[in-house]
C-alpha cells in the first residue's frame, strides 16, 4: 500500500467473485460512497496484501486507488472513491500455495521439536497442491481438509 500525491492511497482489494463484491454489488471500475469515511466502519477499503487478506471475502484481487475523502489507519485505507487500476485476478492458486508452504513449515517445526505431525496433515497439503494442478477433486480436497482437522483435534 502506498500513499500517493495528494489525498490518495493505493493498495489491494479482494472480492468474492470476479465481477461481484462482498454484498452482491456489481464490481465497477470506479465506485463511490458518501462521506464521512471511517476506516473499518464506512468507506471503500484497500490495504497491503496481508491486511487486505485479513478481510478478503474471496480470492479475486485488484490493485486500486482510493481518492476523495481518504483516511489511513496503519496498513489500511478507506476512501469515498475507489478506482480499480488492475485486476481483478484470481489468486486462488497463489493463496493455496502460500497456505501449503505455511503448513509445511509448521509441520516441519513440530517434527524438529520431537512431535511427529499426524500423517493426515501432510496428506492435506499434498491433496491441496494436487487440487490446484487439477489432479484432485473438490470432494478429495474437502475430505483431506476434514481429516487434517480431525487429526489436529485428536492430538
Amino acid at each position: 500500500m502506498e500513499m500517493t500525491a495528494g489525498n490518495e492511497c493505493q493498495g489491494f482489494h479482494f472480492t468474492k467473485h470476479k465481477t461481484v463484491g462482498r454484498d452482491g454489488w456489481k464490481l465497477k471500475r470506479v465506485e463511490r460512497v458518501e462521506p464521512p469515511i471511517v476506516v473499518c466502519e464506512r468507506g471503500l477499503h484497500a490495504g497491503t496484501a496481508l491486511e487486505a487478506l485479513n478481510n478478503a471475502p474471496g480470492p479475486w484481487v485488484s490493485w486500486v486507488e482510493l481518492s476523495g475523502e481518504v483516511e489511513q489507519q496503519g496498513n489500511k485505507c478507506a476512501g469515498s472513491v475507489r478506482t480499480r487500476l488492475a485486476g481483478p485476478v484470481d489468486a486462488t492458486a497463489t493463496l493455496r500455495e502460500f497456505a501449503c508452504r505455511c503448513a509445511e513449515r509448521a509441520l516441519l517445526r513440530e517434527r524438529e521439536a520431537g512431535r511427529e505431525p499426524d500423517p493426515r496433515s501432510w496428506e492435506a497439503v499434498r491433496i491441496a497442491r494436487a487440487h490446484t494442478a487439477g489432479e484432485a477433486t473438490d470432494k478429495e480436497l474437502e475430505d483431506a481438509h476434514a481429516a487434517a482437522w480431525a487429526g489436529t483435534w485428536a492430538a
